[in-house]
């Protein structure tokens, strides 16, 4: 068996979590001044290992206010 860990930025490209991929919509809607790459590197530091490893179905929408 083998295992393949993505790195935080390559899980929130390729993500098929349906949650995750509002979730990178949202942060999109929320700063459209961001290039997807942006929007990306902002879910990786915050949220590096994706929403459904921490139980989570939604971002914290206040944090892209900092």
């Amino acid at each position: 068996m083998i295992q393949l860990d993505l790195s935080p930025a390559e899980l929130w490209t390729f993500t098929t979590n349906p949650y995750e991929r509002n979730a990178r919509a949202r942060v999109s809607t929320l700063r459209p001044d961001w290039r997807l790459a942006d929007c990306i590197g902002w879910l990786a530091a915050v949220y590096p290992r994706g929403l459904a490893s921490q139980g989570l179905i939604d971002i914290d929408a206040l944090l892209l206010q900092a």
